[in-house]
């Protein structure tokens, strides 16, 4: 009996071992988010982690974030190229390095300004987060915090869902309500990998 559970727990361990970790984010961690939808995060400095998002249609984009969480660019990609027309710039008050790091309980009250296609505008963030829980993607389990950012001021009110992994150092969007229309999409991710060197 003890031979066969030894058996078992050596078998158990590969599945465990292949989820990933923190140091995974030097090059690359890939979120599925369904059959449509990948992303993948991958760490440039110590305060900002790239994210890039891939769609089965084709449709890339590429996002720039302070503490793995805060919006600070976002472009579309054709081609491999920037679509510099798509580009916006969220410059924060504040920078990364010293942007709060999700914690549970915490707020975060930060101003930023707005570059689009469309001008400049500033706008106010309110970033609230939840309780410690865990969530279960595919095979890994991570500690999670639920949290909330909500943009306002002179720019268009939203408010995202975000995930972070405190584990990981990131945070995933989960949700995203329009508030003029109140629409909400959901995103759920189905399976965490690392990104093969």
């Amino acid at each position: 009996m003890m031979k066969y559970l030894f058996g078992l727990a050596a078998l158990a361990g590969p599945a465990w071992a292949d989820c990933p970790v923190a140091a995974d984010l030097a090059a690359g961690i890939t979120f599925e988010m369904g059959p449509d939808v990948s992303e993948t995060y991958q760490m440039l400095s110590t305060d900002q982690v790239a994210l890039t998002s891939t769609y089965s249609d084709g449709y890339v984009s590429r996002a720039l974030l302070g503490r793995g969480v805060y919006l600070l660019e976002f472009v579309e990609i054709a081609d491999g190229v920037p679509a510099l027309d798509t580009r916006i710039d969220y410059v924060f008050s504040i920078l990364p390095d010293e942007m709060p790091i999700p914690e549970p309980g915490a707020v975060f009250l930060g101003r930023m300004t707005v570059t689009d296609s469309a001008g400049t505008y500033d706008d106010k963030v309110v970033a609230r987060w939840g309780a410690l829980e865990q969530r279960t993607y595919g095979d890994c389990t991570y500690d999670m915090i639920a949290g909330t950012l909500a943009s306002s001021g002179d720019g268009y009110p939203y408010e995202e869902g975000i995930h972070y992994l405190p584990e990981l150092g990131i945070g995933y969007l989960a949700t995203y309500l329009d508030v003029e229309t109140d629409e909400m999409d959901v995103y759920e991710v189905t399976g965490i990998a690392r990104v093969e060197k």
